[in-house]
């Protein structure tokens, strides 16, 4: 089966015309999400999970992972942090 050489040559008018049509996407169905912050007295549902980001340093990152290595099983990094935040999270409220 013969190859067909490639076009080299654009139309800048159907160039144009193509950049400039943008496109259209369906909005969803469902509403978007109100992202203000609850107040302290509003409970949070526990069904939905934040994302969230962490800056850390690189220091305290490898003695985290240390700690994590060290520990017997397998253990992630995300779930050494949470319970670090839960053990926080207790001792706060004693």
């Amino acid at each position: 089966m013969a190859l067909s050489k490639r076009k080299t040559e654009v139309d800048e008018k159907m160039l144009d015309a193509l950049i400039n049509k943008g496109s259209v996407t369906e909005m969803p169905a469902t509403p978007t999400p109100d992202l203000k912050v609850p107040a302290k007295e509003e409970l949070v549902d526990n069904s939905k999970l934040i994302f969230v980001q962490l800056r850390i340093d690189p220091q305290t990152l490898q003695e985290i992972d240390r700690n994590v290595k060290s520990r017997p099983g397998k253990l992630s990094r995300h779930t050494w942090i949470m319970e670090a935040i839960a053990e926080k999270l207790t001792r706060i409220q004693e």
